[in-house]
């Protein structure tokens, strides 16, 4: 007499997995698979506007997107001078947000500090963004490497949320309108930095 409850309870445990499997492969092929420490570039196009929307971040502002004004803010250099991002309005700016214990920011750094030493008389700024460190941690990676352009304390992670930062290195280059005109997640190649400060408007 239990035989065909025990066929009947294998019966609905089998039809639940296949409907929980179902479900999941739904999932995928709607939304993708989640893109994991790829490095890209996002270019604007030539008919890109700058009043386009962009997703709301938690206070209210518009998370960055190519062709929208890059998102205001004021932070604080190692040397407690106060570096705010509408001030630079007229110049190039390169935004990069960075880490000590990133490894492929090590690498990328001194490229970004050539580019720097041979171009900011051309109206061209870096602003390197550290999320949460130390003022001792950061001082001694600027010394070590050599970074003369200026390193800005993220001390609570404020200005890295407000830009969606997800991953390490992260470069958002602004035109001198202020207008976003390239975003790349991973470490910058030298073509793939000449091609953006081009597209940012920069003459190389």
């Amino acid at each position: 007499m239990r035989q065909p409850l025990k066929r009947s309870s294998s019966l609905f445990i089998q039809l639940l997995v296949g409907v929980l499997i179902g479900a999941a492969i739904t999932l995928i092929v709607l939304r993708g698979f989640p893109e994991v420490e790829s490095p890209r570039t996002i270019s604007s196009p030539a008919t890109s506007e700058a009043g386009a929307v962009g997703i709301q971040t938690t206070q209210g502002q518009s998370a960055p997107v190519v062709g929208a004004q890059a998102p205001d803010f004021i932070l604080q250099d190692l040397n407690g001078r106060m570096f705010e991002l509408n001030d630079l309005d007229g110049e190039v700016v390169l935004l990069n947000f960075w880490a000590t214990w990133c490894g492929p920011c090590r690498v990328e750094m001194p490229l970004l500090e050539t580019y720097f030493r041979d171009y900011s008389d051309q109206d061209f700024v870096i602003l390197a963004i550290n999320l949460g460190e130390t003022m001792e941690e950061v001082q001694a990676f600027v010394d070590e490497i050599g970074m003369t352009f200026p390193v800005l304390l993220d001390n609570d992670g404020r200005i890295s949320e407000l830009y969606r930062i997800l991953g390490y290195p992260s470069s958002v280059f602004i035109d001198s309108t202020g207008v976003i005109q390239t975003i790349h997640i991973g470490i910058l190649s030298e073509t793939q930095l000449q091609e953006s400060l081009n597209q940012a408007g920069l003459s190389l």
